[in-house]
């Protein structure tokens, strides 16, 4: 049975899990199952004493596999010289105050702890565990008396473990020498629960005993002489002083065990999630997903979901096996989390806590993309792979489709450079969202140094049209590691520029333009080096006047230089070199220039050099140098129809430290393809033509050399010959087969044909695709699966039906026969689907719709369909659909509509059209007249809403009149022209009568109003609709503010006012005041009188204030008149008066010793005649304001 872990052990969710329960340094074991005494690793078993002991069932629910003291104790053997680590897993309820001994491994010879009685021992107290300790020490081993001792420590731990549930225990007994010289010693103690420390202590001493003759000497550090002890002290301790409780598993190690090992004491037979979750392998839509375990768990379950998401909501991939899991189909660039948790016996664990990884990005490159050209998906994606690599950064991968792509650069030192971390893949469509999915086959993606495009004529350095050509495709320049390129073909370099190492130039401007066409690598800084892997590419039509494929360069005055690049996979075709191979592999030992890589899988065909052909692995000897320059593996390469200098193929000098295994060298046209100075390299398992350095002179048997089929034949001696062992092949071969077919095979084409006894026709169904012309024919080799006969006898492939056309759509059955040239024949069936795939060809026109009277038009697809076809559907069978079918005034102008067309295949296509939506009619106005009446402010205006239900028209309009305001002026009848226009510029115009009419104000007066506008009559009569009771209304002519009428008491109803005769337009307006109960006015003669109050202290004008009063004077020039005034005798804090001469109401602040601070000047009030006069000020930026019976007065002057 197995243990789930409970929840609260969370606190062990930062410990790393280890797999297994440590065995280094276990000295003695007791599992106690089925109440065994035993010791498993040796001969220390434990001896009873007592007959109470039972055995119980152990944490995990096992019967018997646990036992229980009950007062009895055990004894056993103990070697005690080092540190410890003692583990043992408890069960109890007893919570005393008494120390109650677990286990003693000490001298005491009472359960007191004496200074000369060394040793340690484990108790129980207050329900917690505690550890004591006394390390003796002598300068001879075992010496008694000792020499002292540390005294006893004593450390107690702080988790209450009597709970009766199952704890693992750990304690940690160390001690040992700071210094021996000086001997200083230290000595620790640590108490573990369940994984977690629970407490520490120890200290450090001199152990020289304080004697000169000691000084210099190393003590012997020790613990007790007496055997161990489990339930009782190392003397018979009263049973009160023993644990009786449950004990299982006791484990004594001779070292101190690391927190990881400790915990997996701590978790052994406990079904837990793992706490140590990794992911590694982090590619665009993948992740491989690892974590360890005690072995305990049935399965596992993982969920990965999006960054932040929960566990529970994510992708479960359910029962897992194995502790390793690749997530797929993830997406680029894109964050996510992932956990595990444990399957125990039909339950599960919690999850695990969470790990975070983010997929590489991808970068899109597409030469046909016409997006943003930011690289953000294949729509928008770089039409520049010079572009992109510049954006890249060395996190993302860079998928690029079919295409011929050049580099961005100047004239031939253009050359596609790449950053360290740089992934590059080719072969995609434009489409795929996974990079597995892409094939470079038949999307061929081109890294071209043609930079015009125009290479003819012959393949050699000097031909005219590859004058302008990159002397590099691509440079792996600078310090580079972790470079993919895969999937490309790379063509076009003509290296036959200069080379510059002089060393006074700077290293990284130094440059080999004479070699490295296809790839150059020059790290060019000391301590430097260059990693990359080329795979899966065709290299071919580069030129060079050294090495036309790659080569290294040293700047001059860098040593300390490493190059380390892979082939694998690769096709090495047409290249020419003129004095040395299409690859150089170069080192310098002597100055610490390294040249690693290898050559895997690869095919060499149809190179030419004026040295050997393909492959130059040379070392020099320079400062010492020797064969540790250069350090190349070769492995299941073909060499074949390459021409070289005397036939030589690949230049070995000085090259024992390359290695050839499993590869051909043949048909080069020379028994001697191997030209050797010095040491050759390592040649292993391989076909060489001449046999030289100890290699077969076997014909591989190529199925057609002067075709460059480089194929084994089925009785090739090649097949099976080869030797797997050791090597890290791909899995599949040059040519995308298999790489090991039942046993490797030599060279890079594995052979994969099946080998019959007899003539066997083998199909297998296809599908085909009709042409634009609804045609398609086949050939016998399209349905073939490698029919053959008996190895060595021909035989033909016929088919009893190769045409197919519209009629064929679908599934048709074919005849392969296979037939030796003798005449015996087999035939079998396959199904060639017919499809068509062809969308329609559509032939579309552009039209214009008129509205109609309410804003409408609709299309149908025949007015846009100008005789598309297809290539199996009849027109009349095409369905046609458009995007948009209505339109509205909203849509006035050219509409872009998307014109589908689908043929009976379901192939469809859409072509963008555009409806030009136009309106032509005129707005229609049945606007007769409009009366308009004056606002309280004298005016009238006319509006749209006044006219808009009495207009139509099929969209919105705008509408204007030739006159909109109008006031007291214009009381009466005019003519108005009004003018209408629609979206489309249609308009109409009308004359149309406004009669203005004047407004009376109808509300209750307070204390003032607006102003009305009356007719130029006779008389008028003003009315409000309601007044209030203990208000006296007057009528005032705004002109001369003089009183028309009133007052009239207020009755809670309407009144009346007449205005009197009136020979021209005037304004009036109403105003009211409270009736004080018998009110009195003072009347002031003259002659210096006034009313004076008690002075006010607390009045400050800069507070602000209002004063008002009514007043009724003549105010005589000759002199001013005051009003009121605050302040003493010579200050005056507020002065308001009428002043002499002008007549102005004038208002003076702090006026001292007879200067003004700031005054303000007002017209004066009208003369003879009441008039209600305020004066405000607010203390700040408003300022004074004045008010004649309620309506502000204009300021004529002001000093400040």
């Amino acid at each position: 049975m197995k243990q789930l872990l409970p929840l609260f052990l969370g606190l062990l969710i930062w410990v790393p899990l280890v797999a297994q329960v440590p065995t280094s340094g276990l000295i003695n074991e007791y599992t106690f199952s089925s109440g065994a005494l035993t010791d498993s690793q040796g001969s220390d078993d434990l001896v009873q004493t007592g007959t109470a002991l039972t055995m119980v069932s152990d944490r995990n629910g096992d019967a018997d596999e646990a036992i229980s003291l009950n007062g009895d104790h055990l004894t056993g053997g103990f070697t005690n010289q080092g540190d410890h680590t003692i583990s043992f897993w408890i069960k109890t309820t007893t919570n005393t105050s008494a120390k109650t001994t677990i286990i003693d491994e000490s001298d005491r010879t009472a359960d007191a702890e004496v200074s000369n009685e060394v040793g340690w021992y484990t108790y129980l107290k207050d329900g917690k565990i505690g550890l004591a300790g006394n390390f003796g020490w002598a300068y001879t081993w075992n010496t008694v008396p000792l020499s002292g001792t540390s005294g006893w420590y004593n450390v107690l731990g702080n988790e209450v473990v009597a709970d009766g549930e199952w704890h693992h225990v750990a304690l940690y007994i160390n001690y040992t020498y700071l210094s021996p010289t000086t001997q200083i010693a230290s000595y620790g103690y640590t108490i573990i629960i369940d994984g977690v420390t629970d407490n520490h202590g120890g200290y450090t001493q001199y152990v020289n005993g304080g004697t000169t003759a000691n000084s210099g000497k190393q003590a012997n550090l020790r613990e007790a002489i007496s055997e161990l002890v489990i339930g009782n002290g190392s003397s018979t301790s009263s049973l009160s002083n023993r644990y009786q409780g449950e004990i299982d598993e006791f484990r004594h190690y001779n070292r101190i065990l690391s927190s990881d090992e400790v915990v997996a004491l701590s978790l052994d037979g406990v079904c837990t999630y793992p706490f140590e979750v990794e992911v590694n392998e982090v590619l665009t839509a993948s992740a491989m997903v690892n974590w360890t375990t005690n072995n305990v768990p049935d399965s596992w379950d993982v969920s990965y979901v999006l960054s932040g998401g929960d566990a529970a909501n994510g992708t479960v991939i359910s029962e897992v096996s194995d502790t390793l899991y690749s997530l797929t189909g993830l997406l680029p660039g894109t964050a996510y989390d992932v956990y595990v948790r444990s399957n125990c016996d039909g339950s599960d664990t919690d999850w695990s806590s969470v790990v975070s990884f983010t997929t590489k990005a991808v970068i899109y490159v597409d030469a046909d993309a016409s997006g943003s050209e930011d690289g953000t998906s294949w729509a928008d994606a770089y039409t520049s792979l010079s572009d992109a690599l510049s954006a890249a950064t060395g996190s993302e991968e860079i998928w690029v489709a079919e295409g011929v792509y050049t580099p961005v650069g100047s004239g031939r030192y253009a050359t596609f450079g790449v950053t360290s971390g740089t992934h590059l893949y080719g072969g995609f469509d434009g489409t795929e969202s996974d990079r597995s999915t892409r094939d470079p086959n038949a999307n061929v993606t081109v890294m071209s140094g043609d930079i015009n495009g125009d290479d003819a004529g012959d393949l050699l350095p000097t031909e005219t049209t590859r004058a302008e050509n990159a002397y590099h495709v691509v440079s792996l320049k600078g310090s580079l590691s972790d470079v993919v390129i895969d999937g490309f073909t790379i063509s076009g370099a003509n290296a036959n520029g200069f080379i510059s190492n002089n060393c006074a130039t700077a290293a990284s401007s130094q440059y080999a333009h004479d070699r490295g066409g296809a790839v150059y690598a020059n790290p060019y800084t000391s301590a430097t080096s260059v990693v990359a892997k080329i795979s899966n590419c065709i290299i071919e039509k580069n030129t060079s006047s050294l090495s036309a494929v790659y080569a290294t360069f040293t700047p001059c005055g860098v040593t300390n230089l490493s190059n380390d690049v892979d082939f694998e996979n690769c096709v090495v075709r047409d290249n020419y070199s003129s004095t040395n191979s299409a690859f150089l592999f170069g080192g310098s030992s002597g100055y610490q220039i390294y040249s690693k890589g290898s050559l895997v899988g690869c095919l060499f065909y149809n190179n030419t050099s004026g040295a050997s052909s393909v492959l130059n692995l040379t070392t020099s000897t320079s400062n010492g140098g020797g064969a540790a320059g250069i350090d190349v593996d070769v492995i299941n390469c073909t060499f074949a129809s390459n021409t070289g200098l005397d036939g030589n193929v690949i230049t070995m000098a000085r090259a024992s430290n390359a290695t050839f295994v499993n590869s051909i060298i043949y048909e080069n046209g020379s028994t001697t393809p191997l030209l050797v100075t010095g040491t050759a390299s390592t040649i292993t398992n391989c076909f060489i033509e001449g046999g030289q350095e100890g290699s077969s002179d076997t014909d591989p048997l190529f199925e057609d050399v002067s075709d460059n089929d480089f194929r084994l034949q089925c009785s090739s001696p090649a097949i099976s010959a080869g030797d797997d062992t050791g090597l890290d092949l791909p899995e599949l071969d040059v040519v995308g087969k298999s790489r090991i077919n039942g046993t490797l095979d030599l060279g890079a084409i594995e052979f994969n044909t099946p080998v019959y006894t007899a003539i066997t026709a083998v199909a297998k169904d296809i599908t085909v695709v009709l042409d634009e012309t609804g045609n398609i024919t086949i050939t016998p080799e399209d349905v073939d699966d490698e029919s053959g006969t008996t190895c060595g006898v021909d035989f033909t492939l016929s088919l009893d039906v190769t045409t197919f056309d519209c009629s064929d759509l679908g599934e048709n059955t074919v005849t392969l026969t296979a037939e030796e040239t003798g005449g015996a024949s087999d035939n079998t069936t396959a199904t060639v689907t017919v499809v068509d795939s062809q969308v329609p060809v559509i032939a579309a026109q552009n039209i214009t719709v008129d509205l109609d009277a309410i804003g409408n038009a609709s299309i149908t697809t025949s007015q846009i369909n100008d005789g598309s076809s297809d290539n199996c559907t009849d027109g009349s069978n095409l369905v046609f659909e458009l995007s948009q079918t209505a339109f509205t005034c909203t849509d006035l102008g050219e509409q872009n509509v998307w014109f589908k067309v689908t043929d009976e295949s379901g192939n469809a296509d859409s072509l963008e059209v555009t409806v030009t939506v136009q309106d032509t009619d005129a707005p229609v106005i049945d606007v007769q007249s409009i009366t308009v009446q004056l606002n309280e402010n004298g005016i009238a205006e006319l509006t749209s809403s006044l006219v808009e239900t009495d207009i139509s028209d099929a969209c919105e309009v705008t509408i204007s009149f030739s006159k909109s305001e109008f006031s007291c002026s214009d009381l009466g009848d005019q003519t108005v022209t009004l003018t209408v226009t629609d979206a489309s510029g249609n308009e109409s115009s009308s004359n149309i009568n406004v009669t203005v009419e004047s407004y009376i104000q109808d509300q209750t007066v307070s204390t003032t109003t607006s102003s009305f506008c009356v007719d130029g009559s006779t008389s008028a009569t003003v009315s409000i609709d309601g007044s209030q009771t203990g208000v006296s209304y007057y009528l005032r002519n705004s002109a001369d503010n003089s009183i028309v009428a009133g007052p009239i008491a207020g009755t809670g109803s309407a009144l009346d006012f007449s205005t009197g005769a009136l020979s021209e337009t005037s304004t009036f307006n109403v105003l009211g005041e409270t009736e004080v109960a018998e009110s009195y006015a003072l009347e002031f003669a003259g002659g210096n009188q006034y009313v004076a109050a008690g002075e006010s202290t607390g009045f400050d004008y800069t507070l602000g204030y209002t004063v008002e009063a009514m007043i009724n004077g003549s105010f005589p020039t000759s002199s001013s008149h005051s009003i009121l005034s605050y302040g003493t005798s010579s200050i005056s804090d507020l002065e308001i008066y009428i002043q002499a001469n002008s007549g102005y109401l004038t208002i003076v602040h702090g006026r001292v010793n007879g200067a003004a601070q700031s005054y303000y000047q007002y017209p004066q009030p009208a003369l003879n005649q009441w008039a209600h006069v305020a004066v405000t000020y607010d203390g700040g930026t408003a300022g004074v304001k004045v008010y004649y019976n309620g309506v502000e007065q204009t300021r004529t002057f002001t000093s400040n």
